[in-house]
């Protein structure tokens, strides 16, 4: 190999390691920079110690799906059809003490409310369905109105309203219809008809939001990252850990330099591919970048995370493998049990919850300390009965930034137009969920690496951008 990195890759997660795999197969010279310690990024496992053994927790509960067949081939490829298990999924809201299938059927869900209160929502769900077909070509920019325009507005008011508000930190209305369109995959009152009275078909639009079954590593989400980065080394490219991007220097259309917070400043390459988030390139480039781009970074908005790990003396403590909490009065949005994804993930006869929290950096919740918000945790799930205070043997915290991208009114004038900017420069590839800011499922993530490694190979001229939810690879 050519001693000079040809390519440098900012971001160790699954886009910008896929990324660098298919180059290092390729024997394409690489450097592979990560800010954080480990790899991974948003895809990462943490591995608790205990007496009575290991116990693991995702990042968030991941699960592995895709139309993508070739996306399924290297998924297999890289872990090994032996280390991958088929799991059952199960996921329901809790809601006003009562459980709702997620992700919400219309129909079902009006047989499970009380009756006074499914007439009221038959109503309002029978009225949006007769004003669709009369006036489905208006315009709908919110959140709010999409959701109302389809399922009326008792069920909004019931199973979105106060979730997505409590999950986004900001008001339905100011978030774009985009993001509904994108994750609530009912384009017709047909399909929402269709989908909530009868299994879904493989090729239906909304098959992967409702599909029963995915598959799993055995020990975690981190496998898939650790065996990527693991060929990629020992094809004699580095990864650099605990190395943040400082200072891009351009000019004339060309990224000319790169420098890191570890003292790595690179002059010698052909392109750099970029999975950290948009406003931290933007930030590097410095007085380069005209005010108007400046601002646009700046008003890109993610959503935080904290991960909650309670580790149980017991076999099993939920049905579910996932369990969404919109009422104000629960500090977490989702719930998921580790063992029920990978069998290695607990110890034998032990298990785990883990909580998620959304929030923002600096606000009253990041802010708590971890033993309040274990405490916290710990007594609601204790409320609801899926823990007893004796059966707990372990607990931590652990705070995730840039979890979520957030669409809000303005993202998209927003994002054209750091995307004009950025796409003057020649030697520069966008991609990954934080790296294009689109809300990427992990099948999305790797198409996005290999599809980008492909095109600076000279094997494709694909335009990674065009990957997203609203084309081809609906997920």
């Amino acid at each position: 190999m050519n001693n000079s990195p040809r390519t440098i890759i900012l971001g160790a997660g699954l886009a910008g390691l896929a990324c660098g795999y298919e180059l290092a197969k390729l024997d394409k010279p690489i450097i592979i920079y990560e800010k954080e310690d480990q790899i991974g990024g948003l895809s990462r496992t943490i591995w608790i110690k205990t007496a009575y053994g290991d116990f693991g927790f995702d990042f968030g509960g991941h699960r592995f799906l895709t139309r993508e067949k070739e996306i399924e081939a290297f998924f297999f490829e890289i872990i090994g059809i032996g280390y991958i298990e088929k799991r059952n999924r199960s996921s329901h809201i809790f809601l006003k003490g009562r459980y709702f299938d997620y992700p919400i059927k219309p129909f079902t869900a009006l047989l499970q409310m009380p009756f006074s209160l499914t007439i009221k929502a038959g109503i309002t769900y029978w009225y949006a369905f007769f004003r669709y077909f009369y006036a489905r070509r208006k315009i709908i920019d919110n959140f709010e109105d999409w959701v109302k325009f389809r399922f009326g507005s008792v069920l909004y008011n019931l199973f979105f309203r106060d979730y997505t508000q409590k999950a986004w930190g900001i008001s339905p209305r100011t978030i774009s219809s985009i993001w509904a369109a994108e994750r609530i995959k009912a384009t017709s009152f047909l399909s929402i008809i269709k989908n909530s009275l009868l299994p879904p078909s493989p090729e239906s639009k909304i098959a992967l939001t409702l599909y029963k079954q995915f598959y799993y590593p055995s020990r975690g989400i981190q496998v898939l990252s650790d065996l990527m980065a693991e060929k990629i080394t020992t094809n004699g490219h580095n990864i650099i850990c605990n190395s943040e991007l400082t200072h891009i220097s351009i000019n004339d259309g060309q990224i000319n330099s790169i420098e890191f917070s570890n003292g790595d400043k690179i002059k010698n390459f052909d392109n750099i591919v970029s999975s950290i988030p948009l406003p931290d390139l933007i930030a590097a480039m410095g007085d380069a970048v005209p005010s108007e781009v400046k601002t646009a970074a700046q008003k890109l908005i993610y959503r935080d995370l904290i991960l909650v790990g309670i580790m149980l003396n017991k076999p099993e403590a939920l049905q579910d493998s996932w369990l969404y909490f919109p009422e104000d009065q629960f500090l977490f949005v989702r719930i998921s049990e580790p063992s029920k994804y990978g069998r290695e993930m607990c110890p034998p006869n032990k298990t785990a919850i883990a909580a998620e929290i959304t929030c923002n950096q600096g606000d009253n919740i990041w802010m708590m300390s971890d033993e309040d918000i274990i405490e916290k945790v710990k007594s609601q799930l204790i409320q609801l009965k899926f823990v007893n205070e004796p059966e707990v043997i372990g607990s931590f915290v652990k705070r995730i930034t840039h979890a979520y991208p957030i669409f809000d009114l303005n993202f998209q004038e927003n994002l054209t137009t750091i995307l004009a900017f950025l796409s003057r420069f020649e030697n520069l590839e966008l991609i990954g969920r934080t790296g294009t800011f689109q809300y990427l499922n992990m099948d999305l993530a790797l198409l996005h690496g290999r599809k980008c490694a492909f095109k600076l190979a000279g094997l494709s001229k694909d335009s990674v951008l065009e990957i997203s939810h609203d084309h081809k690879w609906v997920g």
